[in-house]
């Protein structure tokens, strides 16, 4: 079985609708996308706009179109609620690359996002992907593997669209799992993906990074092996 794909939402909140998103998107629709075919569905928060994360791991992007899919917000007119009171959403799909775990060992058979805080760093660059993933494994892996707290350490690249939404996201994004925002802090997690970006080898343009902390999370326990 292949590796999920990362299908991630971010978006700002109109300021009224904040708890009324948070309690529909637990009870409603999480269950519904994941009846429907996702993997997991998981609720983030950021300090910094975009505040709101959806963070999801999807088959493939043919369920985008599935009549199940489709059919789950025909059936929710609260979605065509929700999405008018989205500000400046941004829907990116990313395939899994590479992966490590916290002691640096490969894993081939990606498990699913558990930890309570993941940071973030997007970017675009003119280096191939034999660079990148040679840059990703000295400079991200070798800044992370053995600091407590991480969990797992992700290269992802969008190689695939959703159907509807085009993506206005940097292509390729890092993502590094930790077991609580406490061990972030403690970490400097932004602080090391800000330095090894900033590798004047990879000429890393349109970047950015982030660290969210996870609200809500609902995954199918029967696709992963953990």
């Amino acid at each position: 079985m292949p590796n999920p794909l990362i299908y991630m939402v971010r978006a700002d909140l109109v300021e009224d609708f904040v708890h009324d998103h948070h309690v529909w998107y637990q009870r409603r629709h999480a269950p519904d996308v994941v009846a429907a075919g996702f993997w997991s569905a998981r609720g983030y928060d950021s300090p910094v706009t975009p505040h709101m994360w959806n963070i999801y791991e999807v088959p493939d992007v043919a369920l985008f179109s599935s009549e199940a899919y489709t059919g789950s917000h025909k059936n929710d007119p609260f979605v065509a609620i929700a999405v008018t009171k989205l500000i400046g959403r941004t829907v990116s799909v990313y395939t899994q690359v590479g992966a490590v775990d916290g002691e640096g060992k490969e894993l081939t058979r990606i498990p699913t996002i558990r930890g309570p805080g993941l940071t973030s760093l997007r970017f675009d660059t003119a280096a191939d992907g034999a660079a990148v993933d040679s840059w990703f494994r000295e400079r991200i892996v070798g800044s992370h593997v053995g600091v407590p707290g991480v969990r797992s350490i992700r290269l992802w690249e969008q190689r695939e669209q959703h159907p509807k939404w085009a993506s206005t996201e940097p292509r390729w994004s890092v993502g590094v799992e930790w077991e609580s925002a406490v061990a972030m802090a403690a970490g400097l997690a932004t602080g090391r993906l800000e330095t090894a970006v900033a590798d004047p080898a990879l000429k890393a343009s349109n970047v950015k990074v982030d660290a969210v902390t996870k609200r809500y999370g609902l995954y199918r326990e029967d696709l992963f092996d953990e």
